[in-house]
């Protein structure tokens, strides 16, 4: 009886140990050395992982753990282990590279914790999963798991640095949190059939880098999933996004401080002089978006540039944020709140916006269907053609250029008596040609 406990007593620590191993319960079944000896079990669970502590790591936040954490990665490298980052925090002063490993455990307490002051290394990045300083055909991170929370916290801004930077394939990543850089806080490039959980930025970007950003890097990044992103508190440019054939589920970006309102040659359709986000996407879905200014930031209104072709983005909030749309075919936007947005180009046709909530002004052209929503002042760019309004609440038409063709309002409701509107010469040239046509509209 007593060694029938004991066994069932060894099966779960055995089992325990299981979880960060990756050690299958077949092989300790076939081991017979298993009923026999079960410190030697326990010791093979061990070595199929290794920790910085076990190349003399101190772990306490305060003792420079580079070499140990350096050392840790070669040795699991050339034996084929997973590293195990728990029970720290690690504090470094130099890159750490994870190209070459497949398996990475990790939680809070395995952050890693450095200061860009006293941060030696060529590269401009903390942690590289993939090499910043190759084409995106080589020195890539494929077929890496990341279980837990991999955390970069940098304790000071006096000196330029980036956190994490990653380029790689068939990447299944749980959570990534990275704090306080004066620099990128997270750069995906070039990256495929990968999924993030969850992707956490707070504190960081500068006028220069964003503090998130998903790049092309010579190639594209495709085919990925975004389960949740969080850039908070981004110090003026907050993400950037250029990918194709991805989901991003939501996006959270509290808080953003922006630093200046000229950023030169900035030529786009807001005729604003700076970017604080871009969205640059193709067959791509984003679910939800909530994206706001600081109470802090000396300039108030935010500037996002949204191109969306043969994609779709719905429950926007970015009240106040002026968007700028220069491309984009047969994409849906749904439920998108914004000060103002501005269509300009020859390259937008045929987007569904739908349910609107324009505080300020809009400019549409070619192609565009508005269905239902609030606009608070309306503008036809020049040169629009086939645009078509639905049941939209329109609080005042503004420019009406006479190069318009073919444009429909369908019972749509103006706040505005229908005479101030139509004595314009402009738009009613425009009326008595049949270039805009007012269908069962009400006047208010």
């Amino acid at each position: 009886m007593a060694a029938t406990i004991m066994n069932r007593r060894n099966i779960l620590k055995c089992f325990a140990l299981l979880s960060f191993s990756g050690v299958s319960t077949k092989l300790l079944a076939n081991d017979p050395s298993y009923e026999k000896n079960d410190i030697e079990v326990l010791k093979k669970i061990h070595h199929s992982s290794v920790s910085p502590k076990d190349f003399g790591a101190v772990g306490d936040g305060k003792a420079n753990d580079t070499i140990a954490v350096l050392k840790m990665i070669d040795y699991a490298v050339s034996h084929s282990l997973s590293i195990d980052l728990r029970g720290g925090p690690w504090k470094i002063s130099n890159t750490i590279d994870f190209t070459d490993i497949k398996e990475i455990s990790c939680d809070w307490t395995g952050r890693f914790i450095v200061d860009p002051v006293n941060f030696d290394s060529n590269c401009s990045y903390v942690v590289t999963l993939g090499s910043p300083d190759s084409s995106f055909r080589s020195r890539r991170a494929n077929n890496l798991c990341i279980n837990g929370l991999l955390c970069i916290v940098s304790t000071s801004k006096k000196k330029k640095l980036n956190g994490l930077f990653i380029k790689g394939s068939l990447l299944k990543i749980d959570a990534i949190r990275v704090i306080g850089f004066n620099g990128e806080g997270v750069n995906i490039s070039a990256t495929w059939d990968s999924s993030f959980v969850s992707i956490s930025t707070e504190d960081c970007g500068n006028t220069e880098y964003y503090q998130f950003s998903i790049n092309r890097y010579g190639d594209t990044s495709n085919c990925l999933f975004i389960g949740r992103l969080q850039c908070e508190r981004a110090n003026h440019k907050c993400f950037s996004i250029e990918c194709i054939r991805s989901v991003i589920n939501t996006i959270h970006a509290e808080r953003t401080i922006i630093l200046i309102d000229d950023e030169k040659n900035k030529k786009i359709p807001s005729k604003l002089n700076y970017v604080n986000v871009k969205i640059d996407v193709g067959n791509t879905t984003i679910n939800q978006i909530f994206h706001d200014v600081s109470k802090k930031s000396k300039y108030k209104k935010s500037s996002v540039l949204l191109n969306i072709d043969h994609g779709s983005i719905k429950d926007v909030q970015m009240n106040d944020s002026v968007i700028s749309t220069s491309f984009g075919r047969f994409s849906e936007y749904i439920n998108i709140s914004a000060r103002s947005w501005f269509f300009s180009g020859n390259q937008i046709t045929n987007n569904v916006i739908s349910n609107p909530k324009i505080l300020q002004d809009i400019t549409v052209i070619n192609d565009t269907k508005i269905q239902y929503g609030k606009i608070n002042n309306l503008s036809l760019g020049a040169g629009c053609s086939g645009s078509y309004f639905l049941n939209v609440n329109i609080a005042g038409i503004n420019t009406i250029p006479d190069t318009v063709e073919s444009c429909y309002f369908q019972a749509c409701v103006f706040e505005c008596e229908y005479d101030a509107i139509i004595n314009r010469d402009s738009l009613k040239k425009n009326i008595e040609s049949k270039k805009i046509i007012f269908n069962d509209c009400r006047y208010i």
